[in-house]
């Protein structure tokens, strides 16, 4: 089967789980609010940590509830996991251990997704990146110019620079930019990630130097694309939406059902 044969498939293996609670969890935030904490500090979409039972996971669930079929990032997180399902690897794509929904009394979703757990490129000497621009691309001047000085202090300038160029592709299928990469996996990754553009007329190419990072492994550090496509929130949830969906507030407590869903996630 060709992989875009699989992508073209429906996600039916996610795996469904008890339900939380939207309108608590709503609530909960407008606390923190008041109280001057931020109640999604890791991101607008989402927030995560390392699993504290394994330190090369990382977990990572949305704040709000998601609009399943727009949230760009659940299909591209199930698609990664379907190809992974069918034996299919992609050193570009991140390791997907689960993706789950808890589903609310009311019907309303959140996903939760189990990953591996990546690394920072600020961790990495310049040379390190460099030699990633050199193995990933044919014409490496047109990643790292003329202009821009190969030190620690323009680290992540190259770094920007790489996920601009791999967006470029992302926005043209048969650009000058898909035409310098050298590395057949990456184009492999990249026609995966299109043929997701291309079904989700909405969704659209969003990688910059925060959405790839790496991997370390005993071959040197591989570039990961963790999040390259974006919904422009139109995934998330509104409190209003939230609001429509509650007539009464005698629900479950979000923090015991969190630790309740996370355990029994552990225990699959």
């Amino acid at each position: 089967m060709k992989i875009t044969e699989i992508v073209d498939t429906e996600f039916k293996d996610v795996e469904r789980q008890r339900p939380y609670d939207s309108y608590e969890l709503q609530k909960q935030e407008k606390r923190m609010a008041r109280r001057g904490k931020a109640s999604a500090p890791s991101g607008w979409y989402s927030g995560g940590y390392q699993n504290p039972r394994d330190p090369h996971e990382y977990v990572k669930t949305t704040h709000k509830p998601s609009h399943l079929h727009d949230d760009a990032y659940y299909l591209y997180v199930s698609a990664i996991s379907h190809l992974q399902k069918k034996k299919y690897y992609n050193p570009y794509f991140p390791v997907v251990y689960q993706v789950r929904v808890a589903s609310d009394p009311r019907g309303l979703d959140r996903p939760r997704y189990r990953l591996e757990k990546l690394q920072n490129p600020q961790n990495y000497p310049v040379e390190t990146i460099v030699g990633m621009v050199e193995t990933m691309f044919n014409d490496p001047s047109q990643i790292i110019t003329s202009k821009t000085e190969v030190s620690e202090k323009n680290k992540m300038t190259i770094w920007r620079n790489i996920a601009g160029k791999l967006d470029d592709c992302l926005h043209d299928s048969n650009s000058e930019a898909i035409a310098n990469i050298k590395d057949q996996n990456l184009k492999a990754a990249l026609t995966v990630i299109h043929k997701i553009l291309q079904k989700r007329g909405t969704f659209e190419p969003d990688l910059h130097g925060n959405n790839i990072m790496i991997r370390g492994t005993r071959y040197g550090p591989q570039l990961v694309l963790m999040d390259p496509i974006s919904d422009a929130g139109a995934s998330i949830v509104s409190d209003d939406d939230i609001d429509d969906h509650y007539e009464y507030e005698d629900h479950l407590q979000p923090d015991d059902d969190e630790e309740d869903y996370y355990q029994s996630s552990k225990s699959q």
